[in-house]
């Protein structure tokens, strides 16, 4: 064995007392299981399930809405300063249900509007959606904040319209 590996091996290595100490609770955890008639495997998937099950629904899947549920959310996000990118706002949207992204009709009819999914993509032509007064889109997004505004005037507004109870399930 190098002198590298051995330095290694003494700096990694627990002491016999570590040891000791560690075993002897193992088999105070061993002989508890064994008293109550738990079963190490189904205890560890049991384990594993809750796990996954927390990691789901924390992370995964958004909250569901409840289908008999009628509402619809509206939120406007203004574009106040051409080319400075608006992100949507911190919002969950159900599973199954769809985002329309409108822009708001304007006393001025040529305004142009942009939406994409990356701040940076609302000025790339090939990786953003391209609006003109009362155009409208409607997209699977999770997250609201996942879009990212910006327009060629000052004062653009786009509405995104969430329509509970509307439910299209597409999965």
């Amino acid at each position: 064995m190098t002198q590298t590996a051995r330095r290694a091996r003494s700096q990694s290595a627990c002491t016999p007392q570590q040891l000791t100490a560690g075993g002897k609770r193992l088999s105070e955890i061993n002989s508890l299981m064994d008293s109550l008639g738990i079963d190490r495997q189904e205890a560890f998937s049991l384990l594993v399930l809750d796990v996954l099950d927390q990691v789901r629904e924390a992370i995964i899947e958004p909250p569901r809405a409840i289908a008999s549920t009628k509402e619809v959310l509206i939120i406007v996000r203004t574009v106040v300063t051409a080319g400075t990118p608006v992100q949507g706002p911190s919002i969950l949207v159900p599973r199954g249900f769809s985002t329309i992204v409108r822009q708001r009709r304007h006393s001025d009819p040529i305004r142009t509007g942009y939406v994409a999914f990356e701040r940076s993509d609302t000025g790339n032509t090939l990786n953003r959606i391209e609006f003109r007064d009362n155009d409208s889109i409607a997209l699977r997004v999770s997250r609201l904040d996942s879009l990212w505004f910006d327009a060629d005037n000052n004062d653009t507004s786009f509405e995104l319209i969430a329509e509970y109870g509307q439910r299209r399930e597409v999965d």
